[in-house]
């Protein structure tokens, strides 16, 4: 039997931020769920804690916040997670987005030769919204994604093509969906109700609801567009 056979496998995820995005809530509930089958998980943060660092704190999950400015790489932050990594000598670090799968990518890889594996939680790249700095590292991520990660993980189909497109390599992705559990959304009638209450909404009339960051990428224009045309023919929605 091996060493990582024999104990708990140790998991390092590194990240960006933990405001409260979908590939942070992400995180919250993968390592939620992990703990569950033995995996011992630990949470860097290349900024700061956010919304979400709290909540995995409440989990009893270690969380380093490096304090990274935006916008900026500086050598005390990359040698302080080169640190910390050799400190907890994780199985494998797992990297969160473009930033930290570069960042925590190259300090893993200087620290023993840790495994790697890239998450990559963006389907597309407008020149327009995306900023200069970002589409940067995006290019960079592109050119040691050859050597630097043992796996690339998308979280959809269209990520991955959209990420074979600028040169990543295809015999190193994998798409895996993002998961839900959904016993922890079981609207009742009651929930409805008080929902309808709040914003004043007829019991009878029908409800169209959208979740998501307000940002172009989230085509948010095309949605108000829909929702005109179903107000001309459906005066009573909401």
């Amino acid at each position: 039997m091996t060493d990582t056979q024999s104990r708990e496998l140790k998991v390092v995820h590194v990240i960006g931020g933990l405001g409260a995005g979908g590939a942070e809530w992400m995180l919250y509930r993968l390592v939620r769920t992990l703990t569950r089958k033995g995996i011992d998980s630990s949470v860097i943060s290349l900024t700061d804690a956010g919304t979400i660092g709290p909540l995995i704190e409440e989990l009893g999950f270690n969380l380093a916040c490096l304090g990274l400015p935006r916008g900026r790489v500086t050598p005390s932050v990359f040698l302080r997670l080169r640190s910390i990594l050799k400190s907890a000598r994780p199985d494998v670090v797992q990297t969160w987005m473009y930033h930290s799968d570069l960042l925590g990518g190259l300090a893993a890889r200087t620290t023993g030769g840790i495994p790697v594996v890239w998450g990559i939680h963006h389907t597309t790249h407008d020149r327009s919204t995306t900023k200069r700095r970002t589409f940067a590292v995006v290019r960079a991520c592109s050119t040691v994604s050859r050597w630097l990660p043992r796996r690339i993980i998308c979280c959809s189909n269209a990520s991955l093509h959209t990420h074979l497109e600028l040169g990543y390599p295809e015999n190193r992705m994998i798409v895996i969906p993002n998961g839900f559990d959904l016993d922890e959304f079981s609207p009742t009638n009651a929930d409805s109700a008080r929902l309808r209450d709040e914003f004043g909404i007829p019991p009878s009339a029908p409800l169209v609801a959208h979740i998501g960051r307000f940002h172009p990428q989230k085509d948010h224009r095309t949605l108000l567009g829909a929702i005109a045309l179903l107000r001309r023919q459906h005066a009573d929605i909401h």
